[in-house]
C-alpha cells in the first residue's frame, strides 16, 4: 500500500491505492507517452482536502471526493480482485448516497417529468395506439431520436462544464473518475432534467412518435447509458471507452456518438490514445486489452 499525490478537478488529492512501485513506475511512462489513466487494474480511492465537499452520507472524519473502481482489464474468463476490507464501509457508504439521489431524480423528478411528458404528446398529437407504425417509420423515427439526443446532450453537456454550472449542478456526476452503472443517474435534479432527459424528449416530440415507437427508444438510451457507464467493455455491446475518458479528463468527449465532438475538436486527446483504437463493438471474446495492447515503449518528447 502506498500513498501518492495528485491534482484533480483543481485540488491535490492522496491516492490511497494497491499498486506496487513498479506499477508506479509503468503510470509514469503512460504520462510520458501520453496515455495516462489507460492502465485501469487497479481500485484506488481519492481522498480529498477536508474544506472540500463531502458526498452525503461520508463521515466527517474522512472526506472522500472520488471513489475509482475500474474492472475493465479483467479478460472473459475472470476477475483479479483486490481485498480492500478496511474501506468496506466507505464504499458502502458512496454506494447508497448513489443509490438515494438516484431514487430521488427517479421518485421526485422523472415523474412529473413524465407527467408533463405526456400533457405535451396530449397537445402535440400522436398516432393511435391500435395502429402499430411500420417497421421502416420506427427505423426513420429512430435516426431522429439518435439525432436530436447528440444534439442536445452534447450541447447542454458543455454549458454543464462552464465554471458556475459545473461547480454547482455537474460536479456531483463528477465525483466518480470511473464510474459504475448506477452512476449514470447520479447528478443534481437540474441536469436529471435539461441534460439527461430532455435530449431523449425531443425527437418523440418532434416526430409525434407511436407510444410503442417511445417506449422502445426509452429502453434504448437508459440501455445505452448504463453500458457507457458500466467500466465493462463487453462483447457485442457499445463500448463505453469514450463516455469513460470524458470521466477521466472531464474537457473531452462531451456527447454519445461522438460526431459533435469530432466537429469541435473536443476529441483530440481522446483520439490520441490506445482508449480510441479500443473504441469499437467487440464481435468476438477476445478482451480488448489483447486485441489493441498498449505499446510497450515510447520516447517522453
Amino acid at each position: 500500500m502506498r500513498i501518492d499525490k495528485q491534482a484533480n478537478g483543481g485540488g491535490d488529492h492522496e491516492i490511497v491505492t494497491s499498486r506496487s512501485s513498479d506499477q508506479v513506475k509503468e503510470d509514469e511512462v503512460d504520462r510520458a507517452c501520453g496515455t495516462n489513466g489507460e492502465k485501469r487494474n487497479e481500485y484506488r480511492i481519492l481522498v480529498g482536502r477536508p474544506e472540500r465537499r463531502r458526498p452525503l452520507g461520508i463521515p466527517r472524519r474522512r472526506s472522500v471526493d472520488n471513489i475509482t473502481m475500474d474492472l475493465r482489464d479483467i479478460g472473459w474468463d475472470g476477475m483479479d480482485w483486490i481485498d480492500l476490507a478496511h474501506d468496506r464501509d466507505q464504499w458502502r457508504a458512496l454506494v447508497n448516497t448513489v443509490i438515494g439521489w438516484v431514487l430521488i431524480n427517479q421518485a421526485v423528478v422523472g415523474l412529473p417529468v413524465a407527467y408533463v411528458s405526456y400533457l405535451m404528446m396530449k397537445w402535440r398529437g400522436s398516432p393511435p395506439l391500435r395502429e402499430l407504425p411500420t417497421f421502416h417509420w420506427v427505423l426513420a423515427e429512430m435516426a431522429v431520436h439518435i439525432l436530436m439526443e447528440e444534439i442536445g446532450f452534447y450541447y447542454s453537456h458543455r454549458v454543464l462544464h462552464s465554471r458556475y454550472l459545473y461547480r454547482f449542478i455537474h460536479k456531483r456526476h463528477h465525483e466518480w473518475t470511473a464510474p459504475i452503472a448506477v452512476t449514470a443517474m447520479y447528478c443534481h435534479p437540474i441536469e436529471s432534467i435539461f441534460s439527461n432527459m430532455l435530449p431523449i424528449f425531443l425527437g418523440v416530440f418532434i416526430m409525434g412518435s407511436h407510444v410503442a415507437t417511445a417506449w422502445l427508444w426509452f429502453s434504448l438510451a437508459i440501455l445505452s447509458t448504463l453500458n457507457a457507464h458500466s467500466g465493462y467493455h463487453l462483447p457485442f455491446l457499445p463500448s463505453p471507452e469514450f463516455h469513460d475518458f470524458h470521466h477521466l479528463k472531464f474537457n473531452q468527449c462531451f456527447g454519445v456518438l461522438g460526431v459533435l465532438d469530432r466537429i469541435h475538436g473536443t476529441d483530440t486527446s481522446f483520439r490520441s490514445t490506445t482508449a480510441y483504437a479500443r473504441h469499437v463493438m467487440m464481435l468476438n471474446f477476445t478482451p480488448p486489452r489483447e486485441a489493441f495492447p498498449d505499446e510497450s515503449k515510447c520516447k517522453a518528447k
